[in-house]
């Protein structure tokens, strides 16, 4: 089987790459409008200053050009400050800002249009590239005279790398938040997922016999069916229960017939054949026993839901089996802890406890004593001591064969030991064999369950 994954951390990855490549796009984007937007603005800048180099712009009485007041940007009087203005008479450069110094701006050749909006220019100017704003005018002589504004394009870049460090902590705030608000989301959405598992592990553990619980109408079609497949698998439960029942009964009673029918003929030259016969039916009558307690085990522990209450049970078998044995001096104590609950059939349960309880009964001199503890594996321990002449080491093995007894002297009934070990090992559970300090035998079983 492969390893499972989450249905969550798919979804919050999933977000994940989405807000990433939003995040993305909305960044080139974004800085592509802030970086056109900002162009637009420095053409503008420069169209206004150009306006007001030409109004500025004056010619003295023998030719000379100079400027009528002072120019409003401080910055074009500054060296090498990025902010240039210069006044061609033709190509003849007559008038240029402080900012200039010895420096010339060097324009492309273009044709000369007069009276129409400005031209753009992309040059290289004495401290990088620069973005020039040209206007034209035709001049008393019939010279064009060029007025040339120009601004370092590192201008224009310093703006959109702040502007772009700020849209990135911007993205990266939102991105969070989006992410945090997806990961919200998919978790509350999947919450009833959580419920519903909890639920199925309480219908496991047997606190529930159905799936339980409140869960959105997209949820609530499949725990409807999930129900209804328990009920059906339990009512073909029940049925298989009862026709194995049944089936247990003919048999039995062929074999009471055949069994009869040997110890008639006991006294009889047949005795060897009636002696025959009859270990041959006690033969069948335990592989009986053997396979229906097995059968039925089988199908109940894989039904979810299975739950006995251990102090209930225990107090009914208790009853019972002080009722069959009110002749005997044999004294049961009972040592449950409270609210305990074990994750079998309570058919089943009684099976297993009943046999180990009439073993120590049968073995005991004058005390059995049964106690149940939660251990902390959440597993039910319960533990059958009596103070009869228990079982070597050696035996401890033999006895949990099937088929198998230590005493042959002795008679038995029940499932036998190695039956019900078998049962105890289909729930999961285990059955181990111990010397006790009442000084008999030991039986411990560990069953999955736990508290109410």
């Amino acid at each position: 089987m492969k390893p499972a994954y989450s249905l969550r951390i798919r979804l919050v990855m999933a977000a994940l790459l989405w807000v990433l490549a939003g995040m993305v796009a909305a960044f080139f984007l974004l800085s592509s409008i802030f970086r056109q937007y900002a162009l637009e603005q420095f053409h503008h800048e420069l169209d206004v200053h150009v306006q007001e180099l030409q109004r500025l712009a004056r010619r003295d009485g023998d030719g000379r050009v100079r400027l009528a007041g002072p120019f409003s940007d401080p910055r074009y009087d500054l060296p090498r400050s990025g902010y240039y203005w210069e006044i061609k008479h033709g190509e003849q450069t007559v008038l240029r800002s402080p900012s200039l110094g010895d420096s010339a701006l060097v324009m492309p050749k273009d044709p000369p249009e007069v009276g129409i909006r400005p031209h753009h220019h992309r040059i290289d100017g004495p401290t990088g590239q620069l973005f020039v704003m040209e206007r034209l005018e035709r001049g008393a002589d019939a010279h064009l005279v060029r007025y040339l504004v120009g601004t370092d394009k590192r201008e224009l870049d310093e703006m959109v790398r702040d502007f772009n460090q700020m849209l990135i902590l911007a993205l990266t705030g939102l991105g969070l938040v989006l992410l945090l608000a997806a990961a919200g989301l998919v978790y509350f959405g999947l919450a009833p997922f959580t419920r519903l598992a909890g639920a199925l592990r309480q219908l496991r553990a047997g606190d529930t016999a159905t799936v339980e619980g409140r869960f959105p109408r997209e949820v609530t079609p499949l725990v409807d069916e999930l129900n209804q497949l328990l009920d059906a698998s339990r009512e073909n439960l029940q049925q298989a229960r009862i026709q194995a029942g049944n089936l247990a009964h003919g048999l039995r009673g062929a074999l009471s017939v055949i069994t009869d029918e040997a110890y008639q003929i006991t006294d009889t030259p047949c005795r060897e054949t009636s002696e025959a016969i009859l270990a041959e039916c006690k033969r069948m009558q335990r592989h009986i026993d053997h396979h229906l307690a097995r059968a039925r085990a089988a199908a109940v522990a894989r039904m979810p839901g299975v739950r006995t209450p251990l102090s209930e049970a225990v107090e009914t078998l208790a009853r019972a089996i002080r009722r069959i044995n009110q002749d005997s001096e044999v004294a049961l104590t009972l040592d449950i802890e409270e609210g305990l609950c074990v994750a079998l059939d309570p058919q089943d349960f009684d099976d297993i406890l009943g046999n180990l309880l009439e073993n120590a009964y049968r073995h005991a001199k004058s005390q059995v004593r049964l106690t149940a503890r939660l251990s902390a594996e959440r597993r039910v321990t319960l533990q059958i001591d009596d103070d009869g002449p228990g079982l070597p080491v050696e035996a401890f093995e033999v006895v949990l064969q099937p088929g198998a007894r230590w005493d042959e002297t002795r008679s038995g009934s029940g499932l036998g030991l190695a039956i019900v070990k078998e049962m105890v090992t289909i729930y999961e559970g285990a059955l181990t064999l111990d010397h006790s300090p009442l000084g008999g035998l030991r039986v411990e079983i560990a069953m999955p369950g736990g508290g109410r």
